[in-house]
């Protein structure tokens, strides 16, 4: 357990928020919950990386003074360097010593997200491997490997294609960090395992495309 608690990465937060309005958003009150990012209906679902705060795919110039109350209602996963979930909280409670750092209340999420993502006075948390339940077969989707083609557009085309759509829809902007994992420098996956399942339909569905436009040919 402690060689794989070791290797966490991320925090993964799916937390059910009671009152967005006590959260402001460039110092305006997010009355209805609409300005957070990453709000996924009543649910809030960031994802941190553990060594220096950073939330990842913020939008830029979004400040952000978090305060939700949680209490019971949330789930919370470390994920590893390529995005899979390695272990995850075995209360229901906030794990505020990582979420809550200034005020150590398990029954909030309580920080304040810079216009940089960072989370402000934040600090990389020690993982108790005793607080963690291990997850044996991590939560990470068999990882489909496209091929470039001859006569096909290549994926580096396609990913910028991907990436354009993404960014430039906000509704998936929200839900769909585009941070990757790469082997020996080479693009291999999106971390977010949501994220990879959007890219290989996309993906595929590009190539398809190609297809039949090449029969009507």
């Amino acid at each position: 357990m402690k060689s794989l608690v070791e290797n966490a990465h991320y925090i993964e937060v799916s937390a059910e928020v009671r009152y967005w309005e006590d959260t402001s958003i460039n110092g305006v009150e997010d009355g209805d919950g609409t300005l957070i990012p990453f709000r996924d209906g009543i649910l809030w679902k960031p994802v941190i990386r553990l060594s220096d705060g950073f939330v990842l795919d913020w939008p830029a110039g979004v400040e952000a003074d978090v305060h939700y109350k949680v209490c019971d209602q949330g789930q919370y996963w470390l994920k590893d360097a390529d995005g899979r979930r390695i272990a995850k909280w075995h209360g229901d409670y906030v794990p505020a010593h990582i979420l809550s750092q200034q005020d150590r209340d398990d029954d909030y999420i309580i920080c304040q997200i810079g216009g940089d993502g960072r989370i402000s006075g934040w600090e990389a948390p020690e993982i108790d491997p005793d607080e963690w339940d291990l997850l044996l077969q991590p939560e990470s989707p068999a990882r489909f490997n496209l091929k470039d083609r001859e006569g096909a557009m290549p994926k580096a085309g396609m990913r910028k294609l991907f990436e354009a759509s993404v960014r430039q829809t906000p509704a998936l902007a929200r839900h769909y960090p585009l941070d990757i994992a790469e082997v020996d420098g080479v693009f291999d996956h999106y971390v977010n395992d949501d994220t990879d399942r959007l890219w290989v339909g996309f993906a595929l569905g590009l190539r398809c495309a190609e297809r039949l436009s090449k029969t009507q040919e």
